[in-house]
């Protein structure tokens, strides 16, 4: 695996192949390499000029397509289904359970880390203290069972896009109202969703 810094080249050679996008943030990338369920991953800071920061060992694939990196904290899932919390120093403030595994990215909004399971479960927790602002299990979108959330959830102005798709290929994007859900209590029925068959692995804001 090769990184490019402008002119200079880093190698990292027998390093397994990386899953997802990088993330840069504040003169830092972050990424992921390997794991299976019964191997680790790792996921690494390293600067701008190539200079490794620290690298994060989690068991299971790190299946997050890109990490979350915002202010002081990183947010990535993983197969063995937990959302990892690391600091931004590498080390660990939280794990917690889900549900499923998270294969797409969390996103942030509205003071709130969002993540989606690959079964259409969602959840939400405050950055500053990481409390559930949902059911602690979720909210279970209304999809069925053999439909996939892989795609990552774009959030715009209190509504959480996420798209679905269905084992005959088609799909939908559900739009959360991120916001009332916490204050009132909502049940899932409050979702609204927008049928797209041209591509249903990328939500889009209206």
């Amino acid at each position: 695996m090769e990184i490019k810094f402008g002119k200079q080249k880093i190698v990292f050679q027998n390093y397994p192949l990386p899953y997802g996008a990088p993330t840069y943030s504040n003169g830092k990338i972050y990424f992921a390499t390997g794991g299976a369920s019964d191997t680790p991953s790792y996921m690494y800071c390293m600067r701008d000029d190539g200079t490794e920061m620290w690298k994060f060992v989690a068991y299971g694939q790190i299946t997050s397509s890109s990490p979350l990196v915002y202010g002081d904290k990183v947010f990535f899932g993983s197969s063995t289904e937990f959302l990892y919390v690391l600091n931004a120093n590498g080390s660990e403030l939280n794990r917690i359970p889900l549900n499923g595994s998270v294969i797409s990215s969390p996103v942030m909004g509205a003071g709130r880390v969002f993540a989606v399971t690959s079964e259409g479960r969602l959840y939400a927790y405050d950055y500053s203290d990481l409390t559930a602002l949902f059911d602690v299990n979720g909210i279970q979108l209304p999809i069925a069972s053999n439909d996939e959330c892989k795609s990552s959830p774009v959030y715009y102005e209190g509504i959480l896009y996420i798209a679905t798709r269905s084992a005959s290929g088609k799909g939908e994007i559900f739009a959360v109202n991120a916001i009332r859900v916490k204050l009132y209590g909502e049940p899932v029925q409050s979702v609204t969703s927008f049928h797209s068959s041209s591509n249903p692995e990328l939500p889009v804001y209206w």
